[in-house]
This record gives C-alpha cells, sequence and structure tokens, in this order.
C-alpha cells in the first residue's frame, strides 16, 4: 500500500511503502515548485539514485523521507509567510494610494472653495442666474441680466442717474464685476473697462476724446460710429473690456460719457480690482 511503513527483519521501519525510491522523488519535479523547492528535490533524486537498490528498491528510505518531509513542511511555511507578507505590502499600497487620492481631493476641494466667488449683496440680490450664464459662455443673456441686477440694487425700473451711480453698492458692484473677469479669464468686467478707461487719461473729467477713444478700444464703435446695442458682438474673441455693456434699453448705466466717468470713479472709490484667484 502506498504510504504504508516498510520494515525489516527486527521489526524497525526503514522505508516508506510506495514507488520505488527515484520514481518518487522525480514525481515531485511534475509539481509547481519554487526555485528554492526544486533545488531541494533535485539534491534528493542525486542522493536517491546513489542509494544501493536492496529493500530500498520498493520505497524511500525512512531518513531520507523523514529529512525531505520536514523541509518541504519547513518550506510550505515559509511560503505561506511571504504570500502573507506579500498580501500586507499589496493592503499597505492600496491604503497609501487610497490616503493620497483622498489629500488630492481634498485640496481640490479646498481650490474650488477658494476660487469659488461669495454672491454676497448689500441689497439681497441674487447673482446665481448671472454666474450660471457667464459659466455657460452665454455672454448676451449675461449682460442683460447684469443690468436687471444693477437696476435692482439701485433700486430702480429702468432708468438711473448720476446719483444712483454715485452711491451704487460697492459690495454689489465687486460680485458682479468678479464673476465677469472670472468666467471671461480676465478678459471682461467693470475692472477690465476701468483699467483701459484710465490708460486714456480720464476717470471722472468730462473728456470726449478719451470717451470715444474708449469705446473705439472696446469695439464699442466702428467707423466712427457707436453701435446699437443690438448690432454687438457676443463673442470672447471680442477687444478686452467689451463686456458688460448693460445698456440694452439705452438708459443703462453709462451710455454717456458722464455717465461712464461717474462709474469709472465708482470703480475707483471702491476700490474693484477684479478677481483674483
Amino acid at each position: 500500500m502506498s504510504g504504508a511503513p516498510v520494515m525489516d527483519e527486527k521489526g524497525e521501519v526503514v522505508a516508506v511503502h510506495g514507488m520505488s525510491d527515484v520514481e518518487v522523488v522525480q514525481s515531485f519535479a511534475s509539481l509547481p515548485l519554487s526555485e528554492s523547492q526544486r533545488q531541494i528535490i533535485q539534491e534528493a533524486v542525486a542522493r536517491v539514485n546513489g542509494v544501493q537498490r536492496l529493500t530500498f528498491s520498493w520505497g524511500m528510505p525512512i531518513n531520507l523521507f523523514r529529512e525531505y518531509r520536514g523541509r518541504a513542511i519547513a518550506l510550505g511555511g515559509e511560503k505561506q509567510e511571504v504570500d502573507l507578507q506579500s498580501q500586507l505590502e499589496e493592503e499597505k499600497r492600496k491604503r497609501e494610494e487610497a490616503e493620497q487620492r483622498v489629500g488630492e481631493l481634498e485640496t481640490e476641494r479646498q481650490k474650488q472653495i477658494e476660487n469659488e466667488i461669495s454672491l454676497v449683496s448689500a441689497k439681497g440680490v441674487d447673482y446665481t442666474k448671472l454666474r450660471d450664464l457667464l459659466a455657460a459662455g452665454n455672454w448676451e443673456e449675461a449682460d442683460k441680466e447684469t443690468e436687471r441686477v444693477m437696476f435692482k440694487v439701485a433700486g430702480s425700473e429702468g432708468w438711473v442717474t448720476n446719483d444712483d451711480v454715485k452711491n451704487f453698492s460697492c459690495q454689489d458692484l465687486g460680485t458682479i464685476d468678479k464673476l465677469w473677469v472670472k468666467y471671461s479669464n480676465g478678459k471682461f468686467g467693470f475692472s477690465v473697462q476701468k483699467q483701459i478707461y484710465q490708460s486714456l487719461g480720464d476717470t471722472k473729467e468730462y473728456d470726449e476724446k478719451a470717451w470715444e477713444a474708449f469705446k473705439d478700444k472696446v469695439g464699442w464703435r466702428q467707423g466712427g460710429k457707436s453701435l446699437d446695442y443690438d448690432n454687438l458682438t457676443w463673442d470672447i474673441s471680442t477687444p478686452r473690456g467689451h463686456l458688460p455693456i448693460a445698456t440694452s434699453n439705452n438708459h443703462g448705466f453709462w451710455i454717456t460719457l458722464r455717465g461712464y466717468s461717474y462709474h469709472a470713479q465708482r470703480l475707483l472709490d471702491c476700490n474693484i480690482k477684479g478677481f483674483q484667484p
């Protein structure tokens, strides 16, 4: 019976019954073995081949059986330990990757919070629609919405005075400007227009040449003639400072030179500098 003990005439176990010693050891080579295990089997084959075939021809000598069995058990334990260590290292790697990703997401969230413009208003005006229109690049509708909210801040319906402009809420003026500057990547906004207007040498004093030069610069005039609102271009490719205009009904905040001069001065008074991420 394979695996049964083989005894000599004295009743002592001298081998393990089964295939011949060579066949038994050689059969191990067909098993999936590691490099160290394969080396042990090769040593066993060499040693069994050197044994004189007497009573051991039908089995493995018990001393060799015990030796290789012990070594096989030890190797099995080592392999399990190696596998466990590999699993622990893999789990550690996955955990570190997850922690790194969580950190990255938190950093991104913090950046979004820092770059998010607070839609504050001293007059209780909701700027959500304006923000969404600008975010979508819907420049014409955003300009009309800008006009609407500015009239609401001023507490008027379709008409404003120079005093309305001079007393316009700094907080609301800053919110509107930051939204335009952010979503146009710095191309549009009141603060952008202020910089251009100031570069032409005027802020508050009446200067018709500066006003006409400003309209040429921002694309509000072509061929020496001011463009009607319906003939303006609503695209990001337009000149810097082209928007907002917010004068769709021709009675807006700065349709006239003097009106814009007061508006530019209010931007200075409120220290409007645009959105700076």
